[in-house]
């Protein structure tokens, strides 16, 4: 029992967060762990805690946790081993090495939460000319069940209709979730 006592405190000095900062908890939880990870307080290939036991000790949503860890793999700073739980990548992205541009700025606020609510998506959006690109059969539209990840079928999305309303939203500065001009929300047009 003494070990859990320590693993509590352990994670109650690395992680402070306020509710009064203006920054939404998950946004602080988020920047808290890739400060920890980039100054070396969590080694790369250590666990974390489960999200149900970090937000117990942190007196948080657990969906608060989750989300942040789900940000923290797709940026590529975490990972998760079926049935073991995260862990803090054996290898950072190198765009992330302490001390560089981009990991100051990783580590930064989520863009959302700074300036007048307006996302900075330029920010926000990783960079994803690194990653590997989607290798799919030239005719996979035409497979009975195009299992191919990252594609839809566009006769089934109103592309022309969502270029149209993004690039009107956009030319309006709108940007928050719910925005009835994209769509979403309670106005959405039927």
């Amino acid at each position: 029992m003494a070990s859990v006592g320590k693993a509590n405190t352990f994670w109650n000095r690395l992680l402070q967060l306020s509710s009064d900062s203006g920054v939404s908890l998950q946004a602080q939880l988020r920047q808290q762990l890739v400060s920890a990870i980039l100054a070396r307080q969590l080694p790369e290939g250590s666990a974390l805690p489960s999200s149900r036991e970090l937000a117990a000790t942190l007196g948080i949503a657990r969906n608060t946790v989750i989300l942040a860890f789900q940000q923290l793999v797709e940026e590529r700073f975490l990972e998760t081993k079926p049935r073991r739980g995260y862990f803090v990548v054996e290898q950072l992205p190198s765009a992330a090495k302490p001390g560089s541009a981009q990991a100051r700025a990783i580590g930064a606020a989520a863009p959302e939460d700074a300036g007048e609510g307006i996302p900075d998506w330029g920010a926000r959006l990783p960079d994803m000319t690194g990653r590997r690109a989607i290798v799919k059969p030239t005719e996979w539209q035409n497979y009975p069940y195009p299992f191919i990840y990252g594609q839809f079928d566009p006769a089934l999305f109103p592309t022309a209709d969502w270029h149209r309303r993004l690039a009107r939203m956009l030319a309006h500065g709108a940007g928050r979730a719910g925005d009835p001009r994209l769509g979403f929300g309670p106005d959405r047009p039927r």
